[in-house]
């Protein structure tokens, strides 16, 4: 993540965000481990 003055770039966080989400969709994984590695990651982005 890109930070400036201690303050996270909030586009190249959710672009970063974006592309996770795109490559957990784009896996082999069952429905459930998907949804479970979503959850996770909108815990992430919450924060």
């Amino acid at each position: 993540m890109a930070r400036w003055h201690g303050r996270f770039d909030r586009k190249t966080y959710d672009q970063s965000i974006e592309l996770l989400r795109k490559a957990i969709n784009k896996t082999k994984l069952g429905i459930r481990e998907k949804n479970e590695a979503l959850n996770r990651l909108n815990r992430v982005r919450s924060i």
